[in-house]
C-alpha cells in the first residue's frame, strides 16, 4: 500500500514537473504588464517589489533602439524606486542609465537632483544637485514642459534656493 502511494505520489510530481515545463504551458510575462505591476507596488510604496517589477520588464524589454525610450522609462522608475528603499547608489546608475537611453527624459534630472541634494548621505553632493535641478528646470522649459511638470518645477525651484544659501 505504502509503495502503491509513492508511485502515485512520483508520478503525479513528474506530471507536474512536464506541465511546467511544455512550451505550450509557458507564459512570458510582457514588459509593459511587469510595468503594471511595478506601478501597482509603487502606489502601494512597496519599492522593493516595484523595483524588481521594473527590473524584470527592463530585461525583458526589446532592446532594439525604436524601444529605447521605452526602456528609458523603465530604468527611470528603477532608479526612482530604488531610491525610495533607499539604494542611492544603485539608483543613481538606473537613472544614468536612462538618460544614456533617451537624453530627452528630463524628469530623469529632476530626480538625480534629489539623490545629490542631502537626503542620502552616501550621495549628497550640493553642487551636482544645483546642477541636476538646473538642467531639469531648463529641459522642461526647453521641451514645454506639460502642466503637471508646474509642481515639479516649482519644487526644483525650492530646492534650488535651499542649496544656494
Amino acid at each position: 500500500m505504502r509503495r502503491a502511494l509513492l508511485v502515485v505520489v512520483g508520478l503525479l510530481l513528474a506530471v507536474g514537473v512536464v506541465m511546467r515545463c511544455s512550451p505550450e504551458e509557458e507564459v512570458v510575462p510582457r514588459p509593459e504588464d511587469l510595468k503594471k505591476e511595478g506601478d501597482a507596488y509603487a502606489a502601494k510604496r512597496e519599492w522593493g517589489h516595484a523595483a524588481e517589477r521594473y527590473r524584470l520588464a527592463f530585461a525583458l524589454e526589446d532592446p532594439v533602439p525604436e524601444r529605447a525610450r521605452a526602456r528609458a522609462w523603465l530604468a527611470y522608475h528603477r532608479g526612482l524606486t530604488l531610491a525610495r528603499i533607499p539604494l542611492a547608489a544603485d539608483a543613481g546608475r538606473w537613472l544614468d542609465r536612462a538618460l544614456r537611453l533617451d537624453p530627452d527624459l528630463y524628469v530623469v534630472h529632476f530626480e538625480r537632483g534629489l539623490l545629490h541634494d542631502g537626503r542620502h548621505p552616501e550621495t549628497a553632493d550640493r553642487k551636482t544637485a544645483r546642477e541636476a535641478f538646473e538642467r531639469f528646470l531648463a529641459e522642461s522649459e526647453r521641451a514645454g514642459s506639460p502642466p503637471g511638470d508646474g509642481p515639479v518645477a516649482e519644487e526644483a525651484r525650492r530646492l534650488l534656493r535651499t542649496l544656494t544659501d
